[in-house]
């Protein structure tokens, strides 16, 4: 089984998802929405929030025709300005605001990070599957101002390795290339283009095929 770790937002969002009562649930073993038997309800709900996805869709592209930025919340917000202002070279090093945010991730999340890596890995074990854990890096760790995500990377690989879970590691593949940036739409912040996908996909399958499946 394959875990894509992505070190641009992943830690964020389960920052976020911390907070939320039924998806903490989660961590107990037996606990279940039983979703697999409401699956008309599910339709349903879908079908209804249609209008409110295609309003946002329309709204995100407008902001984009109109070169706005996306409202991010206070915590992309404030990434983004510390990376201008390391950019413009404005500040030496990380500010203080910066390493208190790093400290609140490398304290409660990833713990709980931890938490949820190593439930996941002892499920897989359990049915005699391997886990893998891919990390994809963020284009920020090729555009010369490493944002908090990429600052994090030593304590996330520490956690994978000491589960002991076999690490297929992206970052080497792309800094291999004459020009990582590229493999970024138009040079920007975004998901992979093409050719990056495809580097991804050889670098994991060429790691799983070498080696047997319980090894």
């Amino acid at each position: 089984m394959l875990w894509f770790y992505y070190e641009g937002n992943d830690l964020f969002d389960l920052r976020g998802e911390s907070t939320n009562p039924i998806l903490i649930q989660y961590l107990k073993e037996k606990f279940s929405q039983g979703i697999v038997n409401r699956q008309d309800e599910l339709d349903r709900a879908i079908i209804a929030d249609f209008p409110r996805q295609k309003a946002l869709a329309a709204e995100t592209w407008a902001r984009r025709r109109a070169h706005q930025p996306d409202p991010f919340g206070p915590v992309m917000g404030f990434m983004k300005l510390a990376n201008l202002r390391q950019r413009l070279g404005l500040v030496e090093g990380v500010g203080g605001d910066e390493i208190q945010t790093i400290s609140d991730f490398e304290g409660q999340t990833m713990d709980l990070f931890r938490q949820v890596l190593s439930q996941a890995q002892a499920r897989v074990t359990g049915w005699g599957g391997k886990l893998y854990f891919v990390y994809l890096t963020d284009f920020a760790s090729y555009a010369n101002y490493p944002d908090i995500g990429h600052k994090l990377r030593p304590r996330v690989l520490e956690v994978v390795s000491s589960l002991g879970i076999p690490l297929i590691d992206i970052d080497p593949v792309f800094r291999a290339q004459s020009d990582p940036l590229s493999l970024f739409p138009f040079r920007e912040p975004g998901h992979y283009t093409e050719p990056g996908h495809r580097l991804v996909s050889e670098k994991v399958l060429r790691i799983i095929s070498s080696k047997p499946p319980n090894s």
